[in-house]
């Protein structure tokens, strides 16, 4: 039926209300935030190891207007950060400074951006040419590590904060001490000539060098000659290599970079000789002892300023990066976490109060090209390139005023505008995938978890991610010390167990697992994850010190006490390098164990025998083969190691051999592990990714599969080379398997004190005085736990009445 409305008014009047209606209905909805709303999206770049999904959705809950679409990446895009609003970095953005934009504005204007959370000096690290372009999450530190005894005119000069880089020069001219790095010599050299001039003017507010004025010439002559004295031993070996160093007094000095606690506390406990101290806190240097890693930054085009800045200013408050120094507080008043040592969180304190108002920062903007000019006119003139400082100089400034110019040009050249686009695609969840969150505490795993991503045969599809803590896991990987009571107890409690893997629906049985992996899991008849690689310990040795002293190398057929007599060979040789040590201080009482002395009586009520003489002598004769420090820890330079750890591999200078183990006695060994907590909230599929990396064992290149099948094929052979496998097959097959029972639990629980007591030894330590109230503590806790072990609470009980420090002691009730 078809009615005409032109005809009847009445009918085309009522038509106009309801079209009209029509109209504002839409209009009021339209203008309802409530009923269609557009939230603002930001783009966020952050690395694939780290999951920040918590995060989001805390966020998205507190600011409903903001959508935040994090995009995992591995390796960032070409041209990023061009293609994200924001990004966690694990580097300071040095290179793509104009590419960020300046974030002063917004904190200043930011009332929940708390200036005073971050701890002093750390917040001016994220400036880069007087701009704040990254915001701190955690950071690290270079510290001036010196042996005292090389410095007997400077040592009580270098624990003064107050030093200067001239105080410096005179400690290292007057000691004739050598560094390791000739860097260090001309970071101290250069910094000297910076405390007396400038070698820049500053004409509005842009650095111009002067380095042809006649007061930086006398300084560059100063310099010159200085430099003849120092010496170096132009090394570039970093870290632990370069403190071997120091140890074996090759070099008095060298600067240290702490990036985590952990850095610390190997420092402090394995090189107790060896003092620590800050660089010279002058405001007119330019020493970056303080320098960020992960940071916040956000693109200079970002399509929204605000909401991007509301996502930044909140993750900077909440995210937590674990391993790592943090930048906030972690609680109001809280002190820095650099452990218990006190003079090192003084040093810190004092690199982090030095950055306050400190008028220079780095090496990356136009001061940085004028420095490298100082050190150009150096070099012209000590090559023979210009006949006097004079002509050097000159030289020097010309070349470098014209790279300045170019730099602050090519600044403002690239500074154009430009409008973010995000990046076309990222590891993000899809209606077929789901994400598995990993907790890893076993190494470098990207390359396994890329592994299982594309090679799981299953139709769904997994992301894996790790995250910061177990609670939030589904899965874990760590590696374990077979020998470690208290690793088999937190396995228990934190992890689902199985009676056997069969339980799993795995293919492969128990009975296909090296008996020692299997057995570092196991416990009570529970397994607590699934044993992926083992790494047996092996004596590490240095052929050519055996050439040198006439004894002939390590066999397969020598026991520890074969080592020990020839280690003291060795020592008798002149070699002036340590002869032997074991890794660990957990491995300390493996060795008496091996020469026949026990740390604890037999029988079923075991009493400790810490303080026994034969005991101390023989803690004593491995602290003289380790070169007098300490009884463990390797320095570098040592002749003889017995390690499980394979940090020795890479050393072209070491042989390897297994040993013949004393019969009934357990071995060291390290064993890599998967397992799922017990808040998993994907435990099939957490069972499945373990059971995958068990057999896949290209994934740990420097360890046997724990799966003896896989053991025997050739790639594992032709991957760890012949040497290394016949040493590692060879230790396992002879290996004892030793059960851990409940008197081997509690006994291997009260060595923590006897560990304690050797980490607190030095060269002059008297080691009955530290021995006996170790072995006190050790008798009241197996007078409180018995030798039946009833339950966790008893232990962690036992362990809080005897020594709160103690590991159980948080634990308990």
């Amino acid at each position: 039926m078809t009615i005409d409305i032109h005809g009847r008014g009445e009918l085309r009047e009522w038509f106009t209300v309801f079209v009209a209606l029509i109209v504002l209905a839409f209009l009021g909805t339209s203008c309802n935030p409530k009923v269609n709303e557009r939230k603002v999206p930001v783009s966020f770049l952050a690395p694939a190891f780290l999951s920040l999904d918590t995060y989001v959705r805390e966020f998205e809950s507190a600011y409903p207007t903001i959508e935040v679409n994090v995009t995992y990446r591995t390796v960032a895009p070409d041209k990023w950060p061009e293609h994200f609003d924001s990004a966690l970095l694990l580097t300071m953005p040095y290179e793509n400074t104009y590419l960020l934009q300046d974030l002063s504005p917004l904190v200043k204007d930011d009332p929940h951006f708390e200036k005073d959370e971050f701890y002093p000096g750390v917040l001016s690290s994220g400036y880069v040419n007087g701009r704040l372009v990254a915001v701190p999450v955690t950071e690290g530190f270079a510290v001036l590590v010196y042996d005292p005894d090389q410095l007997p005119l400077g040592k009580e000069m270098l624990l003064n904060p107050s030093w200067t880089w001239n105080d410096m020069l005179n400690v290292v001219t007057s000691n004739s001490a050598a560094f390791v790095h000739e860097w260090e010599r001309d970071l101290l050299l250069r910094n000297c000539l910076m405390e007396h001039v400038r070698p820049f003017d500053m004409v509005s507010d842009k650095f111009v060098p002067a380095i042809d004025r006649s007061d930086v010439v006398a300084e560059l002559e100063q310099m010159v000659s200085e430099r003849k004295s120092i010496k170096t031993l132009g090394s570039n070996a970093v870290g632990e290599q370069a403190l071997s160093y120091l140890v074996n007094k090759q070099a008095a000095m060298t600067v240290y970079r702490i990036d985590a606690p952990s850095y610390a506390s190997v420092l402090r406990s394995r090189y107790p000789q060896l003092k620590i101290t800050s660089l010279p806190q002058s405001k007119t240097t330019v020493n970056q002892d303080l320098f960020a890693h992960a940071v916040l930054s956000m693109s200079r085009g970002a399509r929204d300023t605000h909401a991007t800045w509301e996502w930044l200013s909140f993750l900077s408050r909440r995210l937590r990066l674990s391993q790592s120094f943090p930048a906030r507080h972690l609680g109001k008043g809280a002190g820095f976490p650099v452990g218990p040592d006190e003079h090192l969180k003084e040093v810190v304190r004092e690199i982090m109060i030095g950055q306050d108002g400190r008028t220079y920062r780095g090496r990356q903007d136009a001061l940085g090209i004028i420095l490298d000019g100082v050190d150009y006119a150096v070099y012209l003139f000590q090559s023979g390139l210009a006949s006097s400082i004079e002509q050097a100089a000159n030289r020097a400034q010309e070349e470098t005023a014209q790279h300045v110019q170019m730099w602050y040009e090519g600044q403002d050249s690239k500074a154009h505008p430009f409008q973010v686009r995000p990046y076309a695609s990222g590891l993000q969840d899809n209606g077929n995938a789901s994400r598995l969150r990993v907790y890893l505490l076993d190494g470098d795993l990207p390359q396994r978890l890329q592994s299982f991503d594309t090679a799981d045969p299953a139709s769904r599809r997994w992301d894996i991610q790790v995250v910061p803590t177990l609670d939030e896991a589904d899965a874990t990987s760590f590696v374990v010390n077979a020998d470690d009571p208290l690793m088999l107890l937190s396995m228990h409690t934190e992890l689902l167990s199985v009676s056997s893997l069969e339980e799993l629906g795995s293919a492969v049985g128990t009975g296909d697992i090296f008996p020692q992996a299997l057995e570092a899991v196991s416990w009570k008849g529970q397994i607590a994850g699934i044993p992926t690689a083992i790494r047996p310990a092996v004596l590490y040795y240095d052929q050519s010190a055996f050439s040198r002293s006439g004894i002939s190398v390590p066999t397969q057929d020598w026991t520890v006490e074969d080592v020990l007599g020839a280690a003291e060979k060795i020592a008798k040789a002149g070699l002036s390098r340590p002869a032997f040590t074991v890794q660990r201080a957990g491995d300390v009482h493996f060795v008496l164990e091996q020469i026949g002395i026990n740390l604890f009586s037999s029988g079923p009520d075991p009493q400790p025998r810490f303080a026994d003489p034969e005991v101390i002598r023989a803690v004593d004769r491995l602290r003289r083969l380790n070169g007098g420090h300490r009884a463990f820890g390797f320095s570098g330079n040592t002749v003889m190691i017995l390690s499980a750890t394979p940090f020795l591999a890479e050393e072209q200078s070491f042989h390897v051999t297994a040993l013949r183990p004393r019969k009934e006695t357990s071995w060291p060994m390290e064993v890599h592990v998967g397992g799922v907590p017990k808040g998993s909230q994907h435990v099939s599929e957490a069972w499945r990714w373990c059971l995958f990396v068990q057999q896949h064992p290209e994934l740990y290149p420097q360890a046997l599969p724990a799966l003896r099948s896989l053991a025997r094929e050739r790639s594992v052979q032709s991957r760890l080379g012949k040497e290394y496998y016949n040493a590692y097959m060879t230790a396992l097959a002879r290996a004892p398997e030793v059960k851990i029972d409940d008197v081997k639990l509690v006994t291997g629980l009260s060595l923590f004190w006897f560990d304690q007591a050797l980490r607190n030894v030095g060269p002059e330590t008297d080691l009955r005085s530290v021995l006996e109230p170790a072995q006190v503590k050790a008798q009241a806790f197996l007078t409180c736990t018995g030798p039946e072990v009833k339950d966790m609470a008893q232990l962690s009980a036992c362990a809080r009445r005897v020594d709160p420090d103690h590991p159980l002691a948080r634990a308990a009730p």
